[in-house]
């Protein structure tokens, strides 16, 4: 699911809008009792990606599955524009731009954080509640289209895997 929201993610972020993903997943031939990977973790792999595309409202356009000497797994998202001029590049912002956030940052890392520390809520609860900030964080679909319709934005760039990498992007904007 998290490679379905991060792939969707870099999608919105430069202005295309997600159309469907493809998914690859390795299995290796020769199984040891550390990795094995049966057919009822296939199926929840597929339900994963096909709840994640149900709510960015895209397509499936397969799932591989082959075997290889390890454990692999890859996704490919497919987005487009209706022009050209609609892209939104990493590094396209210009002086006097504002900086516009959808959704939200620091879920990942406050459900981490609650995971590992006794936060004052019954087990239960607390496994509940984090781990929907950590499976379904928002994807802005219909607002990052609104703002590509209205030819909003010189730049985007997508902080859904962390903003450690972007940050100095975003400080010097």
């Amino acid at each position: 699911r998290y490679a379905s929201q991060c792939n969707i993610s870099d999608i919105l972020a430069t202005g295309g809008i997600p159309v469907g993903l493809q998914y690859f997943v390795g299995v290796p031939e020769n199984r040891n009792e550390s990795i094995d990977f049966t057919h009822a973790d296939l199926d929840s792999v597929k339900n994963g990606i096909r709840h994640e595309m149900e709510r960015a409202k895209t397509d499936n356009f397969g799932i591989v599955r082959t075997e290889t000497t390890h454990f692999l797994m890859g996704a490919t998202a497919i987005g487009g524009t209706q022009s050209l001029d609609q892209i939104r590049p990493r590094n396209g912002a210009v002086p006097g731009d504002y900086v516009v956030l959808l959704g939200e940052v620091g879920g990942f890392a406050a459900a981490a954080y609650g995971f590992e520390q006794d936060i004052g809520m019954p087990e239960d609860l607390r496994d509940e509640f984090l781990s929907i900030i950590a499976r379904e964080p928002p994807i802005p679909v219909n607002q990052s289209t609104k703002l590509t319709n209205h030819g909003l934005g010189n730049g985007g760039i997508d902080i859904s895997d962390g903003p450690g990498v972007d940050l100095p992007t975003l400080a010097s904007a």
